[in-house]
């Protein structure tokens, strides 16, 4: 049960460091005592004259808990009722017996180091009197540092640590710690904390009383009332209410500042992936005529025009599983690409994700195979990592100068698709004429493709024997979905190729907005294509 509002227990004074660094020797079951004044000590004969709950502190010239003397200064603490006793440490050890008397008795043995008498006896007595005020000052140190907000959750919980004086740790829904002091929450605890955590729904501030401790957990969320997928936990011992409800405010104040700085991460983030975007288009749209501004951004961007460029292009699939958007894995893919050595800046483009690397010389056939093959050993890690998300990567060939970016990215994309169409999830190909044309040689004259592909088109060629359908489908796709392009290869009007393709997306079980859904179409248009001729 909470302990009253009122009631200051010697574990909070001793927790907030009142008394400098102490060491409970024994009678550890008395620290929820409550403190209700505090003396310095001065004799045995004093602590006679004490009101029950006062709390005296011992310099070591007055009381040496190696003496038989500290044997009956417990007798007297336990009859009168006193709330413990603080004594400095001397270098002798503490007699077996006289721990013995203190756990007896539940009378805590304090000692500390450097016992400073006076100066702890006003510090206590100051809290002992405002409890509440300690508690504002402890939020006004929260503030001050939060002027400048810690850049990570582990600075975020320093700052906590160092303004509350108590462990501090940031835990998931299993009670697991992700950030922050560990023993914050300990492994006996961590199962009664989790039944009390919401497991969904609104979340709101729980705080769990335990044997000997206090765990004050406030929920990281950007708005009250949202469900919590993390949570900011602090540790206290046996602490009154007041004392509570402080803690419990500094923790708000750092879930707010941490739901500020990723929400603000985040949309720096979202920000500068649509500028590289919008710099990337500049660059290979108008390669041959970059504008002065356009080379400064891509300056400020850490992007070199000139050289050799070697695009990467990777594929991801739309339909990777309920719930799951393809851009929340980019983060993760970039992580596997750094950790492979490879460039990891991701660029969203049309059908995928872009990035190139640049170098002084032209890159020979050997390193780009090389790097396909750490390309191909990052996408495996990462599809090993993400079970159900399928993932393609294609290289293009080094082409020189601000228009190899583009060419190469755009060889780039074309292999990316072959893999994920060939391959599968994790594969890498590169690009080259040779290698294109024999990979598709190869595919459309593979026997399951002809079958599939019979099947898959079945229901043009049952309302069109002539194969106009099929020949509208292939040159449309050959060329880039240009209805007129089309137009003029196949020399019909314009509005016969858009009619036909009416029909053809009316007839086949494919949406060709999608890239795979072209992606196979195209093959198998190609496919019946060769095999009519």
């Amino acid at each position: 049960m909470p302990p009253a509002e009122s009631a200051v227990m010697l574990a909070e004074l001793l927790a907030l460091g009142l008394v400098g660094e102490y060491d409970v020797v024994a009678g550890r079951r008395g620290l929820a005592h409550e403190v209700t004044s505090v003396v310095v000590g001065t004799s045995l004969r004093q602590l006679d004259e004490l009101p029950a709950g006062c709390l005296p502190l011992f310099p070591r010239e007055r009381l040496a808990v190696e003496e038989v003397s500290a044997d009956v200064a417990l007798r007297v603490a336990h009859r009168r009722g006193l709330a413990g006793l603080v004594v400095e440490r001397t270098t002798h050890a503490l007699p077996e017996i006289t721990g013995r008397l203190a756990d007896r008795f539940g009378m805590p043995l304090v000692l500390v180091a450097r016992l400073d008498a006076h100066a702890a006896a006003a510090a206590v007595d100051r809290h002992l009197r405002g409890p509440r005020l300690a508690g504002l000052r402890m939020v006004d140190a929260m503030l001050t540092r939060l002027r400048q907000v810690p850049d990570s959750a582990e600075g975020l919980l320093a700052a906590v640590q160092a303004a509350a004086g108590v462990p501090a740790a940031m835990v998931d829904g299993r009670g697991l710690t992700v950030a922050g002091d560990p023993a914050t929450v300990d492994p006996a605890t961590r199962a009664e904390l989790v039944k009390r955590l919401p497991p969904g729904g609104p979340a709101a501030p729980v705080t769990l009383f335990g044997d000997g401790h206090t765990l004050i957990c406030h929920p990281a969320t950007v708005a009250d009332g949202l469900p919590a997928n993390l949570w900011l936990v602090a540790r206290l011992p046996l602490a009154g209410r007041g004392m509570v409800e402080s803690v419990g405010r500094v923790l708000a104040l750092a879930s707010w500042a941490y739901t500020a700085w990723i929400a603000t991460k985040s949309l720096d983030g979202e920000r500068e992936a649509r500028y590289r975007a919008v710099v990337l288009a500049d660059v290979v749209e108008y390669a041959d005529d970059i504008a002065p501004g356009t080379s400064e951004r891509a300056t400020a961007l850490g992007w070199r025009l000139s050289g050799w460029h070697v695009g990467i292009h990777l594929n991801i699939d739309q339909a990777v599983g309920p719930g799951v958007r393809p851009t929340s894995l980019i983060a993760g893919l970039e992580r596997v690409l750094r950790d492979n050595d490879l460039p990891h800046d991701l660029i969203q483009r049309p059908g995928g994700w872009a990035t190139w690397r640049t170098q002084d010389a032209e890159p020979e056939p050997e390193e780009v195979d090389r790097l396909a093959r750490r390309l191909g050993h990052a996408l495996r890690t990462f599809r090993d990592d993400h079970p159900g998300v399928l993932v393609a990567g294609g290289l293009g060939a080094g082409h020189d100068g601000a228009e190899g970016i583009g060419a190469s990215l755009h060889e780039a994309r074309q292999a990316s698709l072959l893999a994920r169409a060939r391959g599968g999830s994790g594969a890498v190909e590169t690009f080259g004429s040779m290698s294109v044309d024999r990979l598709l040689s190869g595919w459309q004259r593979s026997e399951p493709l002809l079958r599939a592909t019979s099947s898959l088109l079945a229901p043009l060629r049952e309302v069109d024997p002539g194969g106009d359908l099929v020949r509208t489908l292939m040159v449309y796709l050959d060329h880039e979905s240009s209805a007129t392009a089309t137009a003029n290869v196949l020399n019909v009007h314009r509005n016969t190729v858009l009619q036909r393709l009416e029909r053809i997306r009316a007839l086949l079980p494919l949406d060709l907005s999608q890239p795979n859904d072209r992606l196979v179409a195209h093959l198998a248009a190609r496919a019946v294509a060769d095999e009519d001729t």
